[in-house]
């Protein structure tokens, strides 16, 4: 439903009901609202004074709730697998799988709350806007170690909490607008922090991917950040020490810059990502150093001696920044219009566009390997950053044709 109270005022608020034969009760609906509101100051009397300089003024703020399903049929069904009985004629028998179902498994709850600001200058001169988020989540679906003794192995149960805040912000220039000629820059910014609040009952601080903290593991450790990478020299005994994470995937923040140039009929594009922060466990590189394929022989020894140099380990040695700047995009574009195209047969079109596009072309990083944005177990964030050989990421170029009528 959506209201507009005198053109200052502006309230949006819905529900939606889902249910799902994978929860653990099929028919139990989960209702997840929402609710956003916005004022539009520019249009107050007061603003009067100012709207030469900021004909548009917004702001708003929002809450809303969504769920993320149950996405395992083990979660709630106890599931059996085929099994070899060794009786010959027999053939193959049932066995009932190491983890069981669990009836009570329900949807993971998201609540997020949203406030921020759209700002217009001038004559559409330039256009900020501003947001800020902050995301709690409720019923992680975890998985729970089991006694040996209930002949199971796990259980995935709704247990555990995180929290997720950040900032956005982009600025959108009309830097320069004539007939023949028109400049738009575009700069966005964004950064965000999380922290598993608690686990819940039953569970213990967990690896979540990687290898292992003598090289560097993803963990799920309360108080910390979702993405944090544990090092040798954050656990002693197998026990978290207390000390900072050796890296966190996450980067501490990540900025884009956009630009559209055109002259006449002729257009150029480009856009540049920046990541600063983050860290990727290069274990590409132990590889090359245990087979004897690194180029510094000595750094390559030194790296393998802390490796294996056991309980006295002092930190692990293939955590490595993955900042980065890298040229993702530009395109050069012309546009016969109708002018050049009229008398002959051309004179059936409306326009002909030819460009050439090129993407991922440069990248700018301390990281040694091929790309610092990879990750060994696909999209899975709490286990980003592994670099397990890896194929390097393609460069491309495209030639196009556009033709109107």
């Amino acid at each position: 439903e959506d209201v507009d109270i005198f053109g200052k005022f502006f309230v949006s608020a819905g529900v939606r009901a889902d249910r799902s034969s994978w929860n653990g009760n099929s028919n139990t609906f989960y209702f997840f609202p929402k609710i956003a509101g916005s004022v539009q100051l520019a249009n107050f009397d007061f603003w009067e004074g100012i709207k030469g300089i900021l004909p548009q003024a917004k702001i708003r703020a929002a809450y809303g709730e969504a769920g993320t399903s149950v996405n395992s049929q083990s979660a709630k069904y106890t599931l059996l697998s085929s099994s070899n009985n060794n009786l010959g004629a027999l053939g193959s028998g049932l066995s009932i799988g190491a983890r069981p179902g669990n009836s009570d498994i329900r949807p993971e709850r998201a609540r997020e709350f949203e406030v921020g600001a759209d700002l217009t200058l001038g004559d559409n001169i330039a256009v900020i806007e501003l947001t800020y988020f902050n995301k709690y989540i409720v019923d992680l679906i975890l998985s729970r170690a089991l006694p040996p003794s209930s002949g199971y192995g796990s259980i995935f149960q709704n247990s555990g909490e995180m929290s997720n805040e950040g900032i956005e912000a982009s600025l959108n220039i009309n830097a320069v607008r004539t007939e023949t000629f028109e400049w738009r820059p575009r700069v966005n910014f964004f950064a965000n922090r999380t922290k598993i609040v608690k686990l819940g009952d039953g569970i213990n601080p967990f690896n979540s991917g990687g290898f292992g903290a003598t090289y560097g593991a993803n963990r799920i450790q309360p108080g910390l950040s979702a993405t944090a990478i544990f090092g040798a020299e954050n656990l002693t005994g197998g026990i978290y020490n207390g000390s900072k994470p050796a890296g966190d995937a996450n980067p501490d923040f990540q900025g884009g810059f956009a630009n559209n140039i055109r002259f006449g009929g002729l257009e150029l594009y480009f856009f540049i990502d920046w990541r600063q922060g983050g860290h990727a466990v290069f274990l590409t590189q132990d590889l090359f150093d245990e087979n004897g394929l690194s180029p510094d022989v000595e750094a390559a020894a030194e790296r393998v001696r802390v490796v294996y140099s056991g309980s006295t380990r002092p930190y692990s040695p293939y955590i490595t920044d993955a900042s980065f700047v890298k040229f993702r995009e530009a395109s050069l574009t012309y546009t016969f219009g109708k002018a050049i195209l009229a008398g002959g047969f051309l004179d059936a079109f409306d326009f002909i566009r030819i460009g050439l596009t090129g993407r991922n072309l440069l990248m700018f990083t301390p990281y040694r390997g091929y790309d610092p944005e990879v990750s060994n177990f696909g999209n899975q964030i709490t286990a980003a950053g592994q670099d397990v050989a890896p194929f390097p990421s393609s460069r491309s170029f495209y030639a196009t044709i556009s033709i109107g009528f």
